[in-house]
């Protein structure tokens, strides 16, 4: 039987993320770093292939959310974001960071809405103060967040976040927070067209390490010009061919 590290080893392979528990420091950088692995090497090969981000958390670090939810965003691959169980706070926050058309609830979980905050007990004036501007600081950031994830106004978004908000999908969905409300038919193999790779490394391409960019560059010529790509395909054979090949190898043992 798989133990639990291999399980998850086993999903990431297949493309699928999990944000499951407090977002710590340590997780997210996780988070990131499988992102960034997926888009490395779709740029190398040149293809694009979808990404699962399963989803039942209720927050943590703040800054690193914002991190994972700005990552989703720039990276190039369609981005499918799943709400299980509890989502919260930073949770909540990658859960609209998903491609848009593609953000779903689970019809029995429970998002929730809340602004940042800190704890600022046995503090001097002085460092309330500061700790309340940084505060207010990243709630902006959030309601800019949220304001161009959902398309709702940022003074909307605002009076949101004011008390904690906790919602049914349903009442997600009517908030642009989600786009469907249920959990996406996973299918294994189904890729989008290669992005466009461009030679001089704009935009996202620009962090993009030259070994994996140089790859890329060089498979979309080869695709370009005809040359058969060297991408192995998956074939299942139906019924018929499986008996056939038993046949044959029968034979062949004769």
């Amino acid at each position: 039987m798989l133990d639990f590290s291999d399980l998850m080893d086993l999903m990431t392979v297949q493309r699928c993320v999990f944000m499951f528990g407090p977002l710590t420091e340590e997780g997210g950088g996780v988070i990131l770093a499988t992102l960034f692995y997926y888009f490395f090497n779709d740029v190398a090969e040149y293809r694009n292939r979808p990404v699962f981000v399963y989803i039942n958390s209720l927050g943590g670090a703040f800054m690193m959310g914002l991190t994972i939810h700005d990552t989703m965003i720039l990276i190039k691959e369609r981005v499918f974001t799943i709400a299980l169980g509890m989502v919260a706070s930073t949770g909540t926050l990658t859960l609209t960071a998903g491609t848009r058309g593609i953000r779903h609830a689970a019809p029995n979980s429970l998002i929730m809405l809340h602004q940042p905050s800190a704890d600022l007990d046995n503090t001097s004036a002085s460092e309330f103060v500061k700790e309340s501007e940084e505060v207010n600081q990243l709630r902006r950031k959030m309601v800019q967040s949220y304001a161009i994830r959902t398309g709702h106004s940022e003074q909307f978004i605002d009076i949101c976040l004011d008390k904690p908000l906790f919602m049914s999908p349903r009442t997600a969905w009517n908030l642009n927070l989600v786009d469907n409300v249920f959990v996406p038919k996973w299918e294994l193999n189904i890729e989008d067209p290669p992005f466009e790779i461009p030679t001089d490394g704009r935009g996202i391409f620009g962090i993009v390490p030259y070994t994996y960019l140089r790859k890329g560059l060089k498979k979309a010529a080869e695709v370009k010009s005809g040359k058969k790509s060297k991408r192995m395909k998956i074939v299942i054979p139906t019924e018929e061919e499986k008996e056939e090949l038993r046949k044959k190898k029968k034979k062949e043992k004769k």
